[in-house]
């Protein structure tokens, strides 16, 4: 190894072999690995590796102990440098040979024992079954609009108000029923134990059955093999047909992919982790246990219940020692209120024509996958439910109604919402937040007296916990109401959900608080939940300004506000405030996940939420980008981080060809990594003040990707 980047890019290979194997199998990593966990000096290489470990959630055996294993040819110094790390509690025995005479190398020989059970069953689990998705292309569309007409009219015949719900809840099923009975019966069937052939076009299937009656003429012949022999020369010209016809068919699959790939777009990421699955692609393996309220489940049926207590629990309201619940009378007060001053003097909703309901419809995303386990990752145990996000499937009908009406509203919460709010705004820039930020500390350290101090805050299951009368309150005070506001109300009104576990469905799960993650008027109705905590802050000045121009609260997470102050005591008033609002509002700020980043303060300052001290670090990350309070520019771990990801960007296409030698030819890799890799390359690098040293890292790098593949190499000198 040359240099730490050298090492790093080792790390980031191992780290995208790990990420394709790691749900379906167990790691074990052992070798030499050039860096030490029992060194207690602050090698950089042990710390990248250290961190490489922590990411995958790899660690030592409890049998390992500390010795070393390499042994210099100095005869002086010597480390523990070779291991075997693994990301579950596997292995039995641990065990250094004693060095023997006859070792000429300088490392010692390490022995681990792994049991390994095979089952004699070797069928599949019938628990894992795949909902197949319909494909539309072998679907006769008209047929299915015919069907669907005739069914959607028998069904509106004998529609009543009271039997509009029913016929709402069963509108999507036959919808779907219909699709069903236009699928092909092969791909309608379940599971096959023959392993399906290759589907051939027409003329590639002629000449196949060509080829076999040219052989059965051959061999009821005899099986001649003589060159003058017409039955023998026969077959070996159809077979030389049958080759010709499917390389010519593979070298039109290749050229379609590439000029697929060539018409690709930077914000087209659908097609961009379809590429990565080629080299990704294995069976998807859910967890196999859940462990809940110290217990351990392990049925399916088991599973799926304890999701739905688990959501169920995360669902209810809870209470804790500093909400305000005096506050919480005075809100559900007004929110009764105002549902019977709505009630009384009318306000009709806006008429909607067949057109708006088309135009809704055709702008939503199509083609979707289904949805698969959202597992946050980050080192955190697969068995834990609060390791997932709880992300909701609402109904099609559901999607489109809320779509039209927050079509309708958008522009009023818009005009009330508070200027720095980055976040789920059309029109406006996240990045512009990261910018300000940049700006804030470019000007403290030109007037260097001048501190700065930014907290980073973070609600806990923000979206999860939102309370629905003070959201209904907080409505009515961005501007909506009458029949507008109604519907919403009602839309919160006994929602109920299931949890879909391996085909099992489990019982209701009834929301009694939150915003459904995965809803179109979630992000908008979380947004306005919190406007009026920004509107506060902006009001009375609170927090940093850029002259005379306010900068104190640059948002864009909705459950992530930021908080700037060039004072200390402003700093506590403002975090008092942040407290007093979720107290009132009935969320929790976690005093453990956020923090405070203090620069230009010769004295370290204490700030508290709730009366809980907030951790004063020395690095924390903003909207990807990675800040600190040592450098010179307080971000000197951003472009090696932004490198780190373009590498493994690279590493995770190699898969759709992005290599050289029998790789994609040098124009289609040259897109590729104008579109996929370059983006992540300088993502927030335009929000930054770059050092001469991050320029001279990004040439490096880019100079390093060209000679690495000779095939990008030529388009890039081209």
């Amino acid at each position: 190894m040359d240099s730490r980047d050298d090492y790093q890019a080792i790390l980031d290979e191992l780290s995208e072999i790990i990420q394709k194997y790691d749900d379906s199998y167990t790691i074990i990593l052992g070798g030499d690995m050039n860096a030490s966990f029992h060194r207690y000096s602050s090698y950089t290489r042990d710390i990248d590796f250290k961190q490489f470990a922590n990411e995958h959630n790899l660690s030592l055996p409890k049998l390992c102990k500390e010795q070393d294993t390499f042994f210099h040819f100095n005869g002086k110094d010597s480390s523990q440098i070779d291991y075997f790390i693994s990301n579950t509690d596997i292995v039995t025995s641990y065990n250094v040979l004693t060095r023997e005479l006859c070792n000429t190398s300088t490392h010692d020989q390490i022995t681990i024992t792994v049991p390994m059970e095979k089952s004699i069953d070797e069928s599949t689990n019938s628990d894992n079954k795949c909902v197949r998705k319909i494909d539309w292309n072998k679907i006769d569309t008209n047929e299915y609009e015919r069907k669907l007409s005739h069914k959607l009219d028998s069904e509106l015949q004998n529609l009543d108000l009271e039997s509009l719900d029913n016929f709402i809840d069963n509108l999507c099923e036959i919808v779907t029923d219909t699709a069903r009975e236009l699928v092909p019966s092969k791909q309608n069937s379940g599971s096959r134990t023959r392993r399906k052939g290759r589907v051939w076009p027409p003329h590639i299937v002629d000449i196949i059955r060509k080829e076999k009656h040219c052989f059965w003429k051959w061999k009821q012949a005899g099986q001649p093999k003589s060159k003058d022999n017409k039955y023998f020369n026969e077959l070996k010209q159809t077979k030389k047909d049958l080759r010709s016809a499917q390389r010519q068919l593979e070298a039109s699959k290749r050229q379609d992919n590439l000029i697929n790939i060539m018409e690709l777009r930077e914000t087209d990421q659908k097609q961009f982790y379809k590429l990565i699955k080629r080299q990704r692609d294995h069976n998807y393996i859910s967890t196999s246990v859940l462990r809940y309220n110290d217990k351990i489940f392990s049925d399916s049926i088991a599973i799926c219940e304890t999701w739905a207590d688990y959501f169920q629990e995360l669902s209810t309201p809870f209470d804790n020692e500093f909400f305000d619940n005096s506050y919480k009378q005075l809100v559900e007060d007004d929110v009764k209120i105002l549902q019977d001053l709505f009630n009384t003097n009318k306000e009709p909703l806006e008429f909607l024509s067949e057109d708006d309901v088309g135009k809704c419809i055709m702008s939503f995303k199509n083609g979707k996958a289904a949805d698969e386990q959202v597992f946050k990752n980050g080192g955190k145990p697969r068995e834990m439910p609060n390791s997932y996000r709880k992300i909701t499937v609402t109904s099609t009908i559901g999607k489109v109604v809320e779509k039209l009406h927050l079509s309708k509203n958008v522009n009023i919460i818009k005009d009330k919402q508070s200027r720095l709010q980055k976040g789920f705004t059309v029109g406006e820039c996240p990045s512009v937040a990261a910018l300000i930020l940049t700006e804030l500390k470019a000007e403290a350290k030109k007037l260097k007296k001048k501190q700065l101090i930014i907290t980073f805050s973070d609600a806990q299951k923000a979206f999860d916990i939102v309370w629905h009368s003070g959201l209904m309150r907080e409505m009515y005070k961005g501007g909506m109401t009458g029949d507008n506001w109604l519907l919403f109300n009602e839309w919160y009104k006994n929602l109920e959900s299931s949890v879909m576990w391996q085909s099992i469905k489990s019982k209701p799960v009834h929301e009694f608080q939150g915003v459904r993650q995965g809803g179109v008027w979630s992000p908008t109705a979380y947004k306005v939940f919190i406007n009026t905590l920004l509107k506060t802050f902006e009001m009375n000045g609170l927090g940093a300004h850029l002259g005379s121009i306010y900068c104190g609260i640059p948002t864009v997470a909705a459950d992530d506000v930021t908080l700037i102050s060039n004072n200390p005591y402003e700093m506590q008033t403002m975090l008092n405030v942040l407290s007093d609002y979720a107290n009132k509002h009935r969320y929790i700020i976690s005093s453990q996940k956020s923090c405070t980043l203090q620069y230009g303060s010769k004295t370290e300052h204490l700030f508290t939420l709730n009366g809980q001290p907030l951790q004063n670090s020395v690095k924390a990350t903003h909207l990807g980008i990675d800040h600190d309070v040592n450098s010179k520019y307080g971000v000197k771990d951003c472009v090696p981080n932004r490198i780190q990801t373009a590498r493994k960007t690279v590493y995770a296409l190699m898969g759709a060809g992005l290599h050289g030698l029998n790789g994609l030819n040098p124009k289609v890799s040259m897109h590729l990594v104008k579109i996929y890799v370059l983006p992540r390359l300088l993502y927030g690098l335009d929000s930054i003040i770059l050092s001469v040293s991050d320029m001279k890292l990004l040439s490096v790098y880019y100079t390093k990707l060209s000679k690495a593949d000779p095939a990008f190499a030529r388009a890039h000198f081209h």
